[in-house]
């Protein structure tokens, strides 16, 4: 044997070591998965071995586990060519380099990766945390509350409608005890149905103020809804417009004690509440609120302990609103109307006119708060466009606030530039680059381009103002002489032709003028040219000069069917493009394939007109050849037969189409269509069907029946898709049924297939036909159009009812049929003529006829009158016909008596509700109005279904309308016609706070003094229109939509919550505070971060608005009580263990620091692996002081443990490892297991060693245990390739020596001498002195299961 043999067999036997190591240890992974899932319910956490069997068996892959490809690239070439005999043979360590990672880790390599990817999988790292979901509740109903009657059904029904399992049982004196068991929600849901219909209800009364009842009832009935449900009672509470306080609870006795403990503690809520409010005049309040931060506003609520809530300076409104404890509320109201009172001794004001452009600068940035701050005096400045600023404060600070005013109107000057729109784009520049320019060369400068005035406004500061203006209008006047504009009107129709495709033509016309090109899209616009003259003239010329050309062109649209588009086209597009080669200038153009539009039939050619006609004729010309060409015919022949047809290799199909020059198409064999589709000539098709016919003939005789059905069953007898004959042909065999077309009247039924399946389809549809006759008959009743309506009923309410009384069918006339008089009734006979008998009497009833005439003020005639209110009368009194009459206000009605009665009653309710009808006038600022609209109109629908009323609101395009009307007015006023007002000072201007002195009149631009003191006169405003909802209907309903509306205006509420605790109130990802917006319906602000106030502003109906004040405070509350909490768990204890020790510390998936965590309910941090030094020996361990100590002492523990170890070597053949470790670690889990040792298969030089760590007397008894099991698995080993060689040696013919493979130092040449040359010839493995014997088998065979037979894993 050769020694090339040798060495593949050693490298055959480590790599078959390796797949047989890997599905053993991959098959015994699944394994002790599949063990752990079972045994999750009992074991609740691994016992310290297996977790260290776990450590070892991971050690030890990772130490051994090298990539799977390694051991093919490793493994020697032994195939060398002959010709390299004469170079210098490779060294043995060359030839055979070791393998990746530490020798004689092939042995173990495949196996243990795998078993990386699974070991431990489904293993617990933990105690199982399983919380059940299901609940049992236990409810005791007295004897005396239990409904009489059986409760069997009411059990079952709501155990099932709420998935929950009920159990009842009575005792003997008639009380029930009950058991629900199911989730927690279906539970409680359960016991309040039950409750509810077992129990006898009771009925209590409880007396809750009036003003309470609000809070009680909640937005949209929420809270009394969600009373109701938790304690399954009925809450009536008495309606707005009546004046009493008790509210009626009726239920259960425990559900009625429940919900009158939740309505007491409402109002209880309500009563801890005290809210006033003060009138004070506007002009005070920015003192009141003291600068920008509103200082002086805060400390008073500080003072106080009250929220103050003051309207903005703009709101016309002057109602402060001040809550808290009522002594507090009066103490505040008291100090505001004192600190006024003492600002009105020394209070005055001013008015000076500046032009209305400057105002903007006053106010640009906080302009006006500004000159608060500095001189204590405040500028109202208009809103309605009027030029006249008034300034209020003290006398001695309204000289420098003056001062101050006009220098911020006059620190910006204004100026317009004349520039055409079209030239605007340029002034601007290329993405802004001409403006951007402006801007950095002038930074205070404003430039504003109006292209609907053609004009560029300039705002700029003194210094900058000539610069600016002068670099602008040289601008304008270069682009004027290098830019020229023209305009072109060409028909729309000829637009998209001068794009060309993808706009080609238009953008070639750019680039060879140099001009930009706007072409509108809607019809009647021009085209507009820009650029430079000589471009825009010769761009001018060009598009003219095409649009003349394309003007005489012509179109013509082709109609062919579209499945010819594709014969017409050719293949490849070779037909078509012949045409257009031969016509290059004109267009044809075919609809997309996929088109199923009207218009996917019509080709369409565009060009010069002699050429389109002879396009035109070749399409045609060639279109009728294809047709002509293409004629189809189907041919039925039976599905079992069409093998036939086809022949052996397709030589009868193939012939067929050859003689008839056609093409053949079958049915796919998946297919229930057994129809043959020949296309062709006509006559060569008819042939062709002649022929396959004659086949068929051929095979066996073809028996075919026809019958006589109806055909009006044809349809009936087909089905829906072809369901029903389909099923029969199934049931009946091979079978073709075929029924005349939809236009052929014809009663012939054609059967044709063998005899016997023949005549029992025949038999079928005989049958079948009979019974559908019998439920086809019909009556024909005449009746009136005009009872149509009546008889079907609104939305076909009659009919249906009548349909499942009677089980038939009502036909009734469709519009577009000439018969409108008569109805049809189709089913049994005898359903028929008792449905026909109940119809005639209906009819009868309709036919009493009865007329009548109302008359109706001329007030409310056109109202009642109009053309949808008879419409939905007539609609919903069917038969009935309506005839108003203008001249007389009468209305004349004739129909059926009945209907006629109800109409008139109807009528008489409606003049009543008219006459009744009010309107009025609900004034709340249009800023409200999208609030108390709601979502979608729900608010306003809400209150008209609730009230009877109608609601409108002004349209938002009559504000604009107003507005600019508003601004009109004022702009034409001048300041001197303005006509002056010398009001008398009476009381009641003083007492209404009107009363201004030391009013200096302006003359020539001095103050002049004035002795007496002037007041200002009291002009009563008309409230603007736009404020002004419409509120129509009968008084008392008026008057409660009012109230209504007046509810829904949002309010706005300040909540102070520290800082700190925003980013709780927040949430992650803002979910607490939208879950807060959603719950009260409001609007919460929180101030940013750079701001840090700790004021959150509530916006929403006022009493959600104060919910979720009361929310907001909880939490708050609950956060501060937490934050001492944190602290505590915030003990951090530094634990410093030898870094070696971590990973048993860890644990197999972190099993054992889970564990230590989840038992002192605390965080440990391992040092981050990257780390060095001492750092890297940190463990940190962070919760309550207690539990943190006792982590540490848990550890240390195991650290202990870990230093009392020793570990010890032996050396072990690496061929045995694979055997040793067993099939997916189970042997070697079992030896760690039984000694409490941890085994790893490290390697060293020799790759034989292994190590084995634990107990000292434990290791030693391992390794005596190990060396036994090696032994004995070697002997087989040994056998096993002593075997193996004799085979070889007897299995082929002995060669004679050859040139082979040659290595140098190999192992077996050691002891030769160093000078000796290697041999020419390869040795002779047989020869027992080179290669002696390894001894005789002392072992017993292997088995094929341990080696995992001859199977080879990939």
């Amino acid at each position: 044997m050769e020694i090339a043999t040798s060495m593949n067999l050693e490298a055959n036997m480590n790599l078959e070591a390796n797949m047989n190591l890997e599905a053993n240890m991959n098959l015994e992974a699944s394994n002790l998965e599949s063990n752990l899932n079972l045994d999750a319910d009992v074991v609740s956490e691994p016992t310290a071995t297996e977790v260290m069997v776990d450590q070892v068996i991971e050690q030890f892959i990772d130490s051994e586990s090298v990539p799977e490809d390694s051991v093919e690239d490793s493994l020697p070439e032994t195939d060398l060519e002959a010709d390299k005999d004469d170079k210098m043979a490779p060294t043995y360590d060359e030839a055979f380099p070791p393998l990746a990672g530490k020798a004689g880790a092939v042995g173990g390599m495949a196996g243990a990766v795998s078993f990386s990817k699974v070991a431990g999988r489904g293993r617990p790292t933990g105690p199982p945390r399983v919380k059940t979901s299901t609940i049992t509740v236990l409810f005791h109903i007295p004897g005396m509350e239990l409904q009489p009657g059986d409760h069997t059904n009411i059990v079952k029904t709501v155990s099932a409608q709420t998935s929950t399992s009920i159990e009842i049982s009575k005792s003997r004196d008639g009380s029930v005890t009950v058991m629900v068991t199911g989730k927690a929600a279906n539970v409680s849901e359960a016991k309040v149905r039950l409750q509810k219909d077992l129990q006898t209800n009771a009925t209590a009364t409880i007396s809750i103020p009036k003003e309470h009842h609000k809070n009680i009832i909640g937005k949209n009935r929420s809270k009394i809804e969600q009373i109701q449900k938790e304690t399954g009672t009925q809450i009536t509470i008495p309606p707005q417009g009546k004046n009493d306080d008790n509210i009626k609870v009726e239920g259960s006795k425990e559900g009625i004690e429940k919900a009158m403990f939740d309505l007491r503690r409402i109002s209880d809520d309500q009563f801890a509440r005290h809210r006033e409010s003060v009138v004070l005049a506007r002009k005070f309040y920015p003192w009141i609120k003291g600068g920008r931060k509103n200082n002086k506003l805060e400390e008073l609520q500080k003072e106080t302990g009250c929220r103050i809530n003051v309207p903005p300076y703009q709101a016309e409104n002057e109602e402060i609103i001040v809550t808290g404890e009522k002594e507090k509320v009066i103490a505040c109201i008291d100090m505001l109307q004192r600190r006024c009172r003492d600002m009105e001794e020394n209070f005055s004001h001013i008015q000076v006119e500046i032009r209305q452009t400057q105002h903007m600068y006053i106010k640009r940035g906080n302009g006006i708060q500004d000159i608060f701050d500095k001189t204590n005096v405040w500028v109202e400045i208009p809103n309605d466009g009027s030029q006249t600023i008034k300034l209020y404060g003290l006398e001695d600070s309204l000289s420098p606030a003056l001062s101050l005013l006009f220098e911020k109107a006059n620190s910006i000057k204004t100026c317009d530039v004349e520039c055409p729109a079209w030239l605007l784009k340029y002034v601007i520049g290329k993405n802004g680059e001409n403006i951007r320019s402006l801007s950095e060369k002038f930074p205070k400068t404003t430039i504003n381009c109006q292209s609907e005035k053609n004009i560029i406004t300039i705002d700029a500061p003194g210094e900058e103002y000539d610069a600016a203006r002068e670099e602008i209008t040289k601008l304008v006047d270069e682009l004027i002489l290098t830019r020229s504009r023209a305009v072109i009107k060409i028909d729309h129709k000829i637009h998209k032709h001068l794009i060309g495709k993808a706009g080609s033509n238009i953008n070639k016309i750019k680039s060879d003028t140099g001009v930009n090109i706007k072409i509108p899209q809607e019809e009647g616009q021009e085209i507009e040219i820009v650029g430079p003259p000589e471009g825009v003239a010769k761009a001018r010329e060009m598009l003219l000069e095409q649009a003349k050309r394309i003007a005489n062109e012509a179109s013509v649209e082709l109609v062919i069917e579209q499945k010819w588009h594709r014969l017409l086209i050719g293949t490849k597009g070779e037909s078509i493009q012949k045409i257009r080669v031969k016509f290059p200038e004109v267009q044809v153009s075919f609809p997309t394939a996929s088109s199923k539009s009207p218009e996917c039939d019509k080709v369409s050619l565009r060009g010069p007109k002699k050429d389109v006609e002879a396009v035109s004729s070749m399409l045609k010309g060639q279109l009728s050849v294809i047709v002509d060409e293409n004629f189809t015919m189907k041919v039925p022949i039976l599905k079992n037969h069409h093998r036939y047809i086809i022949g052996k290799g397709g030589v009868n199909i193939r012939k067929v189409k050859e003689e008839t020059n056609t093409r053949i198409d079958l049915p796919s064999e998946a297919a229930d269509s057994d129809l043959i589709v020949i296309t062709g000539k006509k006559a060569d098709v008819d042939l062709a069907r002649k022929k396959l016919l004659a086949i068929q003939a051929e095979l066996e005789d073809i028996y075919e029946e026809e019958i006589s059905i109806d055909p009006k069953l044809h349809n009936t007898l087909i089905g829906a898709k072809g369901r029903i004959i389909r099923s029969i042909i199934d049931e009946s065999g091979s079978v073709q049924v075929r029924f005349p077309s939809a236009d052929n009247p014809s009663e012939k039924v054609s059967i044709r297939g063998e005899k016997a399946d023949v005549l029992k389809a025949k038999e079928k549809l005989l049958s079948m036909a009979h019974e559908k006759e019998l439920e086809s008959f019909c009556i024909e009743i005449p009746a009136k159009a005009d009872y149509h309506r009546f008889l079907i009923g609104k939305k076909g309410s009659n009919v249906q009812k009548l349909k499942k009384e009677f089980g038939v069918n009502y036909a009734f006339p469709r519009s577009d049929e000439k018969d409108q008089d008569t109805i049809t009734i189709m089913g049994r006979q005898e359903q028929v003529e008792k449905a026909a008998e109940n119809l005639r009497e209906s009819i009868k009833e309709l036919d009493n006829t009865a007329e009548d005439e109302i008359k109706i003020d001329s007030e409310f005639f056109k109202k009642v009158t109009s053309r949808s209110t008879i419409d939905q009368m007539t609609n919903e009194l069917g038969g009935i016909k309506i005839v108003p009459r203008p001249s007389s206000n009468t209305v004349k009605i004739s129909g059926p008596k009945s209907c006629v009665e109800e109409f008139k009653s109807k009528m008489e309710a409606m003049i009543d509700d008219l006459k009744a009808q009010v309107e009025i006038q609900v004034e709340i600022s249009r800023q409200h109005h999208r609030d108390i609209i709601g979502p979608q109109g729900h608010n306003v629908r809400k209150l008209t279904a609730t009230y009877g009323v109608q609601i409108s609101f002004p349209p938002q395009q009559d504000r604009k309308k107003n507005q600019g009307k508003n601004q009109g007015k004022n702009q034409e006023k001048k300041p001197e016609e303005t006509p002056e007002v010398t009001p008398e000072v009476t009381p009641e201007t003083a007492d209404n706070g009107h009363l201004q002195n030391g009013t200096a009149p302006e003359v020539e631009g001095e103050v002049i003094e004035e002795v007496a003191p002037v007041v200002e006169p009291v002009i009563e405003t008309a409230p603007d229109p736009q404020d002004i909802i419409k509120v129509v209907g009968r008084p008392e309903n008026c008057e409660q939509a009012r109230l209504a509306l007046l509810d829904l205006i949002p309010i706005s509420l300040e909540v102070e919550i520290p800082f700190e605790f925003h980013r709780m109130l927040i949430g992650k990802s803002g979910e607490n505070i939208k879950s807060i917006m959603d719950e009260f319906d409001v609007n919460v602000q929180v101030p940013g971060t750079t701001l840090k106030s700790n004021i959150v502003i509530v916006r929403g109906h006022k009493d959600k608005v104060e919910e979720c004040k009361s929310k907001l405070e909880l939490d708050c509350k609950k956060w501060d009580d937490d934050k001492e909490d944190r602290a505590k768990r915030s003990y951090s204890l530094n634990l410093t263990v030898d870094h070696r020790h971590h990973s048993k510390i860890i644990g197999r998936r972190g099993a054992v620091i889970n564990k230590i965590k989840d038992e002192h309910k605390c965080q440990i941090r391992m040092p981050d692996r990257n780390s060095s030094g001492s750092d890297q020996d940190v463990i940190t361990i962070v919760g309550y002081e207690a539990d943190a100590i006792a982590a540490r002492d848990s550890i240390m523990k195991i650290v202990s443990e870990l230093e009392e170890r020793v570990t010890g070597t032996v050396e072990i053949d690496s061929r045995i490892h694979a055997r040793l470790i067993g099939q997916r670690g189970k042997n070697i889990r079992k030896i760690m297991e039984k000694f409490g040792v941890d085994i790893k298969f490290s390697g060293g030089e020799t790759g034989n060693t292994v190590s084995v760590e634990g107990n000292e007397a434990n290791v030693e008894e391992c390794k005596e245990h190990l060396l036994e099991l090696a032994e004995e698995m070697m002997d087989a080993v040994l056998e096993k390739i002593q075997d193996e060689a004799h085979q070889a040696q007897y299995s082929r013919p002995r060669q004679q020596p050859q040139p082979g493979f040659f290595v140098r130092d190999a192992p077996w040449q050691h002891g030769q001498q160093q000078q000796q040359p290697p041999p020419q010839v390869a040795p002779d493995t047989s020869d027992l002195t080179a290669f002696p014997g390894l001894g005789p088998a002392s072992a017993p065979r292997a088995s094929a299961g341990t080696w995992g037979g001859n199977k080879q894993w990939r």
